[in-house]
């Protein structure tokens, strides 16, 4: 996707159906990693900062901190 986005969506991760350990697994460490602050500190590395080798930013500012 290219251009200004319309709008910004809560994010999603799709995993195979009928695996109720691996959904477990899934979400324990999706809850591990959003409530201790892990997760911001990725966002501003991909998302925020240079990446290397090139240095490319993304420039995608995180909407729940900036308002």
């Amino acid at each position: 996707m290219v251009g200004t986005p319309q709008t910004f969506e809560a994010y999603g991760c799709m995993l195979r159906k009928d695996d109720p350990q691996f959904k477990k697994f899934v979400d324990t460490v999706f809850t591990k990693t959003l409530t201790s602050g892990e997760a911001m500190s990725y966002y501003k590395k991909w998302l925020e900062s240079p990446i290397p080798p090139k240095g490319l930013n993304m420039n995608f500012p995180n909407e729940s901190r900036s308002g």
